[in-house]
């Protein structure tokens, strides 16, 4: 998209940013089936409920929608008993001290991390973001004004730590870190989450201010083999949690999340952030959750989807695909697996597995060209019947 005399050059690069993720999305195979009422047999595309939200969710959700007094649809900004909650919670997952006065409540993770961005970055600042990344990434980076600068990761999807440190410039204004990953599945582990701090560290003592690691953590409560999860926050002071329940209670539709900051930034450091951020989300569209859901956070708060059912679907199609030859990552986290395409142009045989009516999102929307991505939210049936035309669409290949 180029500018016109009507959109701006953010306008512009905010739609390229996600432009073959959404031109996939709404002109591939998939969309044309979806768009003629069609519901796709294998649909392993997003991730997006497969069976009816949890009854306790339903509840809370019914309970916190009838008006108590007459405040109760009033203005909702970042509310003090949400905050408080949010604060409380983090301190009894990671056991480490989290205060309310540190939390931003903001509409999902999307807008967690926009506000974030906008908040520690002037137009053109540099990001340093990991490849493969969320399709999502690059408009909302756009949308802040703030130049991405791209590093892949290493082998098994692990931070290249050397390759990060010779992306930093005097420009850069922080890195965003996914973990668990999306789309790899892969999680940071402490030992490269404390690399990282000494890299930033280091940065951070050569500009004269801090260089900030904002830490995508959507999908931290959906992780595998019972894996107890490490926030890589814990490591370094000026640090950003982000963070959205869509994931863990599987309703993308219901927006609620946060940016917390991290305990062990100095408190000046802390005090002064805590205005920035709240002006920030105004700002940027009045990026609070609305007054029902911060009402139902402490119920909704405490609900997860079933993990096991995910890792189950995980396991089924690490051990069928690579029966058939497929080349699988297995996932430790997030809804997703990548998969090596067996050709070249990923894009080519998601086409091929559509004519199967199976239907996956091709690597090269998440800058992962030769990969595809399979969503896990599926039912377990739906994931078994898909090995069949898996295995045609490979042979279909040889």
């Amino acid at each position: 998209m180029t500018k016109s005399r009507l959109s701006s050059t953010r306008a512009a690069q905010t739609a390229d940013g996600a432009r073959e993720f959404f031109h996939y999305y709404l002109q591939s195979p998939y969309a044309q089936r979806k768009m003629a009422g069609k519901p796709a047999r294998f649909d392993f595309v997003t991730g997006n409920p497969f069976a009816m939200p949890m009854p306790e969710m339903v509840s809370a959700m019914v309970d916190a929608v009838t008006p108590k007094t007459d405040q109760a649809y009033a203005y909702k900004m970042n509310e003090k008993a949400s905050r408080d909650y949010v604060a409380s919670s983090l301190t009894a997952r990671h056991g480490l001290q989290f205060d309310g006065d540190d939390v931003l409540m903001t509409s999902g993770g999307f807008a967690a991390i926009e506000v974030a961005l906008k908040t520690i970055s002037d137009p053109g600042d540099e990001l340093i973001v990991n490849t493969p990344w969320f399709h999502v990434y690059p408009s909302v980076i756009a949308a802040a004004s703030v130049e991405p600068v791209k590093v892949p990761l290493g082998e098994g999807f692990k931070l290249d730590l050397e390759a990060i440190r010779r992306a930093v410039t005097p420009k850069t204004r922080g890195i965003l870190l996914c973990s668990p990953h999306n789309p790899s599945g892969r999680l940071v582990r402490a030992e490269e989450a404390k690399a990282l701090a000494e890299i930033l560290t280091d940065a951070s003592q050569q500009q004269g201010r801090p260089v900030w690691l904002l830490s995508d953590e959507a999908f931290s409560r959906i992780v595998y083999d019972n894996v107890r999860y490490e926030t890589p926050t814990q490591f370094y002071p000026h640090s950003m949690l982000l963070y959205t329940y869509g994931k863990q209670l599987l309703s993308p539709g219901e927006r609620m999340g946060y940016v917390a900051l991290n305990h062990t930034m100095p408190e000046a450091d802390r005090k002064a952030m805590r205005e920035p951020l709240l002006h920030m989300a105004i700002g940027s569209g009045f990026c609070f959750p609305n007054s029902t859901l911060q009402r139902a956070l402490p119920v909704l708060d405490k609900l997860s989807i079933d993990v096991s059912l995910l890792q189950e679907n995980r396991d089924h199609f690490v051990r069928e695909l690579g029966k058939l030859g497929y080349k699988c990552v297995v996932s430790e986290g997030t809804f997703f697996m990548l998969v090596a395409s067996p050709i070249p142009d990923d894009v080519k045989f998601a086409d091929i597995l559509a004519e199967h009516e199976i239907f996956v999102l091709p690597g090269r929307m998440n800058h992962a060209p030769g990969w595809f991505r399979i969503s896990l939210c599926a039912p377990r049936e739906t994931v078994r019947d898909a090995i069949d035309g898996f295995a045609r669409a490979i042979q279909q290949c040889r």
